[in-house]
């Protein structure tokens, strides 16, 4: 009886040993795993132990989350490009409209806030507008113009171009306006507004057929970017990550 118990002690102590130095084999890789890094699968022997379902069942998770992380790599290196791409466009077309005469602004509709002026504006109203209220700024009246279209280009015209005329408080000359709501390449609805003394008044059919061309690119891109980010945020998720882009904005339009 004796040597009976002395063998099953050895045995259990070869056992220990056995999984001690499996554990140890494992040890680097699930460190690399734990970091994020599923590049390497752990080796697994040819003939079967314990440890042979375990190490199978691990590489396979690897494998799956090695597949994730490469996608969402490849999904934000587009990301990046479309914002590239994005910002040339924009640059390339603020340019195009610092080239037109006309008093040509981009402001949002609920904050007022300048957020674009091109060179018209510059050499009338002075080089910081950006930021500044549009009523202040361009009217300079303490609150929101009577006369603000923003109810029309974000309502019953919305998507078209509304064309008006109104006589300036402070010139008293009268003037032609034509208005859009726009996506900006942030993601938000802008008004867009070209303004031109009415006497001097220059159809505004090039200028309008850019703005629209300008819309176009910047929507249809906006929207993939919005695609791929949702599709990180998903591979974040999945990855038990935070997620990386906030699109609750969306989740704003959806119930307005």
């Amino acid at each position: 009886m004796a040597g009976g118990r002395v063998s099953e002690m050895n045995d259990l102590r070869n056992y220990k040993e056995f999984v001690t130095v499996r554990i140890s084999e494992l040890m680097p890789f699930l460190q690399k795993y734990a970091f994020g890094d599923f590049s390497d699968p752990i080796p697994v022997p040819e003939e079967e132990d314990e440890f042979t379902e375990l190490l199978v069942g691990i590489n396979l998770m690897a494998e799956d989350l090695n597949d994730m992380v490469d996608e969402r790599d490849r999904v934000i290196k587009d990301l990046r490009t479309a914002e590239e791409t994005i910002a040339r466009d924009r640059e390339n077309y603020l340019a195009l409209f610092d080239g037109i005469e006309d008093v040509i602004y981009v402001s949002h509709p609920e904050t007022y806030e300048l957020i674009f002026v091109n060179e018209s504006v510059k050499k009338n109203w002075g080089d910081d507008m950006v930021g500044k209220k549009c009523y202040r700024a361009l009217q300079n009246r303490a609150t929101p113009c009577p006369f603000c279209t923003n109810d029309l280009i974000f309502g019953k015209y919305m998507g078209q171009v509304y064309t008006w005329e109104f006589q300036n408080e402070i010139t008293e000359n009268w003037y032609r306006c034509a208005d859009k709501a726009i996506r900006w390449p942030s993601g938000d609805l802008v008004r867009f507004d070209i303004t031109k003394e009415k006497e001097t008044f220059i159809k505004l059919e090039k200028a309008n057929n850019a703005l629209t061309k300008f819309n176009r690119i910047a929507v249809d891109r906006e929207l993939q970017m919005i695609d791929m980010k949702q599709t990180i945020n998903g591979l974040q998720k999945e990855l038990g990550r935070e997620l990386q882009y906030d699109l609750s904005f969306l989740e704003d339009e959806t119930t307005t």
